[in-house]
């Protein structure tokens, strides 16, 4: 349907925003928000106050975002005027941001493997949830239940208890790195890691339901629901649609020569 040159440099995340507009961030330190309308993919703003990668994207309301970067840094902001509403330093690099939709907390994880939840109207430190090893990679807010999964460089995904803010259920299985998550049920949580391999897991109790496995060692950095039924992965040089319910691939998107680094669907 469209190709374009939207970044210098890999982009990290795909984010669509409620107004209907599609940010996206990249190795080239900014953020750019697009209007997809009749595929022009017409470009609004380009928010370039990061001085790091930019690696997180999160929507807070209509006209704001977050972003977080490996210049350390948290920057919440509008997307109409570019303006940055407040910075906040973790001290760290900042790999991924949540909005917890629980008063005005954002949860971020840290590349040395902790999460810290900040207040984004003060940028006071609210909570940190320890126990991952190593980098943060992704999160997965499953607000039914007031609970954040995350995944991590150290193989594990995490389900933390916002209640208490405690862990819940550490699981356990992937071999490499986890790159992705993705509720994909109101009880089933999908993680994709470079092991090659989907897992898909119980929330409720923590069980693995299934392994996505189509045996061709593409790994998998990225996941996104397509429908009800299908989910939709990235991996090196591939995109698979995948019936999530039986594990078979349904079909294949060939993008020689690239990763498929995010994804996103509407």
């Amino acid at each position: 349907m469209k190709t374009f040159q939207a970044h210098d440099n890999l982009i990290n995340r795909i984010k669509l925003l409620s107004n209907g507009y599609v940010a996206t961030d990249g190795g080239d330190k900014n953020v750019k928000i697009w209007d997809p309308t009749n595929n022009a993919w017409d470009l609004k703003l380009t928010y370039s106050d990061h001085t790091g990668y930019v690696n997180g994207l999160e929507t807070i309301d209509n006209e704001t975002i977050a972003s977080c970067s490996h210049d350390q840094t948290i920057k919440i902001w509008n997307i109409f005027t570019g303006k940055t509403n407040r910075s906040i330093n973790a001290g760290v690099d900042v790999v991924a941001v949540k909005w917890l939709k629980s008063g005005y907390n954002l949860a971020s994880g840290l590349s040395n493997g902790s999460i810290k939840i900040f207040d984004i109207n003060t940028g006071d430190l609210k909570a940190t949830l320890d126990g991952h090893t190593s980098g943060i990679e992704d999160f997965e807010l499953i607000s039914t239940s007031n609970l954040l999964a995350s995944s991590s460089a150290d193989n594990t995904v995490r389900i933390w208890d916002l209640n208490t803010n405690t862990l819940k259920y550490n699981l356990t299985g992937h071999t490499k790195e986890v790159d992705g998550l993705k509720l994909i049920s109101t009880d089933v949580l999908a993680s994709a890691s470079q092991d090659c391999k989907i897992k898909l897991w119980n929330i409720t109790d923590g069980q693995l339901i299934r392994t996505l496995d189509d045996g061709t060692g593409q790994l998998r950095w990225s996941i996104d629901l397509y429908d009800t039924y299908t989910l939709v992965s990235g991996t090196n040089e591939t995109v698979k649609f995948w019936n999530w319910t039986t594990g078979s691939v349904l079909s294949t998107i060939s993008n020689t020569g690239l990763d498929t680094w995010a994804l996103a669907g509407w």
